[in-house]
């Protein structure tokens, strides 16, 4: 399955593939400015980063490889996890690993077009995400896609530090919003 899953204006989905590993996920997720706030410890292997994709499948997980339009070179990952169609709900990440394409306002789309694909292909009313309260990039990035913040709460992350995490989520009205 590796056709267009959805399209935007600058990107493109589809369903991610082991080769994506090899063609810069594998490099992204080791690179540790790119994942500073993300709450992983140490290096990520090429046999984990394989195990982790193979528990990521439909129906429970969507990980997607984002493509830009004009070049169609690989620069991130979008997923939506921890589905529960029972609640209508989902949490979402993404990653725009290629250096190239940062400060484009591309995670602003990515979040929007991840939003449309939860509502209208799977049906959900709610996606999520937490945010480290440092990470301003991905905080302006869900602000500019309209989302919005739930709560406040304080995690430790992989390596024992306390953070102020912040929780937003896009929902139903989200939808209605953008058609």
């Amino acid at each position: 399955m590796n056709k267009e899953v959805i399209k935007g204006k600058n990107v493109f989905f589809k369903m991610i593939t082991l080769e994506n590993i090899y063609n810069g996920w594998l490099d992204w997720i080791n690179n540790a400015k790119l994942t500073e706030y993300l709450d992983t410890a140490g290096a990520i292997s090429e046999e984990s980063l394989i195990d982790y994709f193979n528990k990521s499948q439909p129906p429970r997980v969507y990980m997607f490889a984002i493509y830009d339009n004009n070049t169609e070179e690989y620069i991130g990952n979008a997923r939506l996890s921890s589905i529960n169609y029972d609640k209508g709900e989902a949490a979402y990440g993404r990653l725009i690993g290629n250096s190239n394409y940062h400060g484009r306002g591309l995670g602003t789309e990515v979040l929007k077009l991840l939003s449309m694909f939860a509502f209208n292909e799977l049906g959900l009313n709610k996606i999520y995400t937490g945010v480290n309260s440092k990470n301003l990039a991905s905080i302006k990035s869900n602000l500019k896609a309209g989302a919005s913040l739930e709560r406040v709460e304080t995690k430790i992350d992989a390596f024992g530090k306390e953070h102020a995490i912040r929780t937003w989520y896009c929902s139903v009205w989200f939808k209605l919003w953008y058609q």
